[in-house]
C-alpha cells in the first residue's frame, strides 16, 4: 500500500531551505539599507563641498537649507530628496556629537536655523546632521566643528561613533 504525504526528512528539508533564503535575503536587504543611507550622506557631503568650493569662488556666502520634517535639502535651487526608507533622525540612547558623545542627541540637526553656511573664506558653520533608516537601526552623521579649516566628516554609530574614511 503506497502512503501520500510527507515524511519528517522531507519537512525538515523543505524549513531549513526556507531558512536559509530568509536569511540570505535580510542580509542583503540590511546591507542594502546600509548603502543607500550611506549613498544619501555622500550625496549631502558631496553637495557641501560643492558650496564651499563656489563659496570660495564667488566671494559670497551659499546656504544649504535642510527640512528636517519632509526629508529634503536645498541648494542653489535644486531640492534633493533622501532615498525612500531613509530620514533625518537618530535612534533612541545616541550620544553625540560624534566627535566627543556627551549628552543625548534631542534633535537630527545642529546646525543653526537648520541651514549649512559656507562663508565666503569657505569656512562652514559648525553643527552635525544625523540620518537613519525608517526603523531606526542605523545611523549616520556628517559633522563639522568649530575651526578656522573646515573639515567635513562622516561617522556611522555602532554603539559608539566610528568615523568613516
Amino acid at each position: 500500500m503506497k502512503k501520500l504525504g510527507f515524511t519528517l526528512l522531507e519537512c525538515c528539508t523543505v524549513c531549513a531551505l526556507c531558512f536559509v533564503i530568509f536569511t540570505l535575503t535580510w542580509v542583503n536587504f540590511s546591507c542594502f539599507t546600509t548603502n543607500v543611507i550611506r549613498t544619501d550622506l555622500e550625496l549631502l557631503q558631496t553637495v557641501c563641498l560643492s558650496a564651499q568650493q563656489r563659496a570660495l569662488n564667488t566671494h559670497k556666502p551659499q546656504v544649504i537649507s535642510i527640512d528636517i520634517h519632509h526629508n529634503t535639502f536645498s541648494y542653489n535651487s535644486n531640492t534633493f530628496s533622501l532615498s525612500a526608507g531613509i530620514r533625518f533622525g537618530v535612534k533612541g540612547g545616541t550620544k553625540g556629537p560624534p566627535a566627543h558623545p556627551r549628552e543625548l542627541v534631542s534633535t537630527c540637526c545642529t546646525f543653526a536655523d537648520q541651514k549649512i553656511v559656507c562663508s565666503a573664506n569657505g569656512i562652514i558653520n559648525s553643527g552635525t546632521l544625523y540620518l537613519t533608516d525608517d526603523k531606526r537601526s542605523t545611523v549616520y552623521a556628517l559633522s563639522n566643528a568649530v575651526a578656522d579649516v573646515s573639515h567635513l566628516r562622516l561617522y556611522v554609530y555602532r554603539d559608539t561613533w566610528q568615523a568613516l574614511l
